[in-house]
């Protein structure tokens, strides 16, 4: 992902471990997947994580972690890491690193009203810190500080966004009133950095960039992951007035105009979810309203051919027919989702079976309907079901689906497997829900 980016590996960490922690020497370590861009993220053992800057720039990250981190557990309503080791250079590795306490938990695909909350609670309460002698926090500054960088990740994002409509929302946030005054923020609540547990928030991970800044500074999640009545949820539960609002969609736009040009090519997930939040903020600003769904559940013949008619325009490769749909319908939950009359879209959430022990969730919305929200509700649903089967949840995306591979990615998404059919050459893609990241 970076130029002076180190080389790690799972020996490293193990010769790292074994030379520095001999107390841990021998247990097993695995890489954790993750589209974190500054720290590598290892499993050791059961209950124990490794993290490792992948850069110079992360080296001083985890000096304040055994700093701040302490002191912070002590104040906030949920788990966040502890330290319990501090790695020095070695092994051919140049920098301090750390061994902190594993957390379980899972990434968040989504954001619902109770999530929203949960959120704001833990922003209200980071809010409320009142330790001196805090440090500043990144992006915590006045906005002109990243006009320069803004401008110019729009100039390279032309033909691929609606730069004019971008440029107007970060020049609506520049020409907001500026935060009073500063308080602590975290800085950096993407959805990797968010643990759930039953649906409720269970722990907050990275605290690189915290500090004293602006307080819009923690109103990004309105647009990485939350929507809708979500989204007004958050808004309402921590009194965000008019200027407070357009600083922090400023700032979530500000990071995914930077990252997307970035890592397009070279963390798929980061530009995935870059590419979501500027769909999500240009649609906020403009209040474009998003009809409302209709969803049946596939029970008749008419319904059979509509999914049909969905599932064989997107995945051209594998047509079905309708005895195809037929059985699937015995074995899987098919709805079929529409737009007034329009048909949009089509969904399957196929259970646990002898082939695999994972839930498989799978939303498809027609080219000319994709990127008006239709998607997202689709897929909630479909979690929704999936995670009351307790599984492990996975998806299926034809490689060809380039759309289709960045919401899934977007939303916690790994590639876990690839396969083609027999006589054809387009391969299709399975993705499960990653279990945690950095």
């Amino acid at each position: 992902m970076h130029a002076d980016e180190a080389e790690i590996d799972e020996t490293l960490v193990l010769r790292l471990i074994a030379a520095q922690f001999p107390q841990w020497a021998g247990l097993p370590v695995s890489e954790i997947p993750s589209s974190g861009t500054v720290n590598a993220m290892y499993r050791l053992g059961d209950s124990l994580t490794v993290r490792l800057p992948r850069i110079a720039g992360g080296v001083a990250d985890i000096a304040a972690e055994w700093e701040w981190l302490p002191r912070l557990a002590d104040v906030l309503p949920v788990e966040i890491p502890a330290p319990v080791g501090r790695g020095e250079p070695g092994e051919g590795y140049p920098w301090i690193w750390s061994v902190q306490r594993w957390i379980p938990g899972a990434v968040p695909a989504a954001g619902d009203e109770v999530l929203a909350a949960d959120l704001a609670s833990f922003v209200q309460a980071f809010r409320r810190i009142d330790f001196a002698g805090g440090p500043a926090a990144h992006r915590g500054g006045p906005l002109t500080t990243q006009d320069a960088e803004t401008r110019d990740a729009l100039e390279k994002l032309a033909g691929w966004i609606d730069t004019d409509t971008a440029t107007a929302v970060w020049e609506s946030a520049l020409a907001a009133a500026p935060a009073s005054s500063e308080c602590w923020v975290h800085g950096d609540l993407m959805p990797s950095n968010l643990l759930v547990r039953d649906g409720r928030l269970a722990a907050v991970l990275d605290f690189a960039t915290a500090g004293m800044g602006d307080p819009a500074c923690d109103l990004i999640p309105a647009w990485n992951l939350l929507t809708g009545s979500a989204r007004a949820v958050f808004r309402e539960a921590l009194a965000v007035d008019e200027d407070a609002w357009n600083r922090g969609r400023g700032r979530a736009l500000s990071m995914a105009l930077i990252q997307l040009p970035y890592y397009r090519d070279t963390n798929k997930g980061i530009a995935a979810n870059a590419q979501y939040v500027i769909d999500e903020v240009l649609a906020d600003f403009g209040a474009v309203p998003r009809p409302k769904l209709r969803i049946e559940r596939v029970d008749s013949e008419a319904l059979m051919r509509d999914w049909q008619l969905v599932h064989n325009e997107i995945i051209p490769t594998d047509p079905l027919s309708l005895d195809d749909v037929r059985e699937r319908v015995g074995r899987n939950v098919l709805e079929v989702a529409y737009s007034g009359e329009d048909l949009v879209g089509c969904s399957t959430v196929r259970p646990p079976s002898a082939e695999t022990s994972a839930v498989t969730v799978i939303a498809r919305i027609l080219p000319a309907y994709r990127r008006q929200g239709f998607g997202e509700e689709l897929y909630r649903r479909g979690l929704a079901r999936a995670r009351a089967l307790g599984s492990a949840i996975e998806t299926i995306v034809l490689a060809s689906n380039v759309e289709g591979l960045a919401f899934a990615e977007s939303h916690g998404f790994v590639e876990f497997e690839r396969y083609v059919l027999p006589g054809d050459t387009i391969p299709f893609i399975t993705l499960r829900l990653a279990d945690q990241a950095s």
